[in-house]
């Protein structure tokens, strides 16, 4: 690890993983029991976009001092700026009235910060990894490396469960089974469990940092 560590940024990545976290399973749940009204999805967005903002400044912070995070901080800057981009073709559509190619890129951005977003948070428990790894501590190296395969899961369980089958029944007009709706709760616990089990990991690797940092300074 080289670089100073910047023990703010350290101490708040936990904090807006967690609160990333509370507004993820929020816009979930919104989306689960069909409550999608604008006041709604807009708060849910703001939260999201607000904390992935902080997830952005934290891991470039700490950037200098771990490879992954360079990777992490890129990936959360790519959601924020098509997020942008992405809200701005939305509000020009809707004032325009009119299908426009606008609604078309607009389609296709909606989906593209998910995609970054992803990514971000995967390469944040990468660079735990790694990390750990560096610091001689292979058990916990192994724990973040089977979270890591249980994120890809649980996101690719969550893009086909609950976004496309109730997109498609929501279309369709079609009444939502019981079968379909203990996939999707099943598939919103797994997704859930794996958020908090990353903010736990994410904590626990800050704790354990910033005690290496201390003890190597304290020498």
């Amino acid at each position: 690890m080289d670089g100073k560590l910047d023990l703010r940024s350290t101490r708040a990545l936990p904090y807006f993983m967690i609160a990333l976290t509370i507004a993820i399973v929020f816009e979930m749940i919104g989306i689960m029991f069909d409550i999608m009204t604008d006041d709604f999805m807009l708060t849910a967005e703001y939260f999201i976009f607000s904390f992935v903002v902080g997830l952005y400044f934290c891991s470039y912070r700490l950037s200098a001092r771990f490879k992954w995070m360079q990777y992490a901080s890129v990936m959360f800057m790519c959601y924020v700026l098509i997020s942008v981009f992405d809200n701005i073709f939305l509000w020009i559509y809707q004032l325009a009235d009119s299908f426009t190619p606008l609604f078309v890129i607009s389609e296709i951005f909606s989906s593209v910060p998910d995609i970054f977003l992803v990514l971000g948070i995967g390469f944040l428990i990468k660079c735990v990894v790694e990390e750990y790894k560096a610091m001689g501590m292979k058990k916990e190296s192994d724990k973040s490396s089977k979270l890591l395969r249980l994120w890809i899961i649980a996101q690719v369980a969550d893009m086909i469960v609950i976004d496309m089958m109730l997109d498609i029944n929501n279309v369709l007009g079609h009444h939502t089974s019981n079968t379909t709706y203990i996939i999707v709760v099943a598939t919103a616990i797994l997704y859930t469990v794996t958020l908090v089990w990353i903010c736990i990991c994410i904590r626990k690797f800050s704790y354990d940092v910033y005690m290496d940092y201390y003890n190597k300074r304290s020498r």
